[in-house]
């Protein structure tokens, strides 16, 4: 698992779950939310296009070379396009 640290004890993390991808935000170790994917839909994600995946409590929005990640419509922080490619780069799926 890949975890980035945001702010106010949250931190947004990407592990491999049954050929998938699947997303987390944790607030103190606690998981808060959760999303799982395929691995095309989130390569089709970061092409280099604005735009926005998952609906309901966690959110990824696209733009400007960032990710945004919401929770209940809250931006709680950002990662850089780079960064985020290299994190999912490093999960075995």
């Amino acid at each position: 698992m890949h975890k980035l640290s945001f702010n106010n004890d949250l931190a947004f993390a990407a592990e491999p779950y049954k050929g998938k991808l699947r997303f987390i935000v944790y607030h103190n170790k606690e998981e808060l939310v959760c999303r799982i994917e395929t691995i095309k839909n989130i390569q089709l994600f970061i092409q280099p296009k604005e735009g926005r995946i998952f609906k309901g409590r966690l959110q990824l929005h696209k733009m400007n070379n960032k990710i945004n990640v919401e929770v209940k419509g809250k931006k709680i922080g950002s990662v850089s396009i780079i960064h985020f490619k290299s994190m999912l780069q490093g999960l075995s799926v």
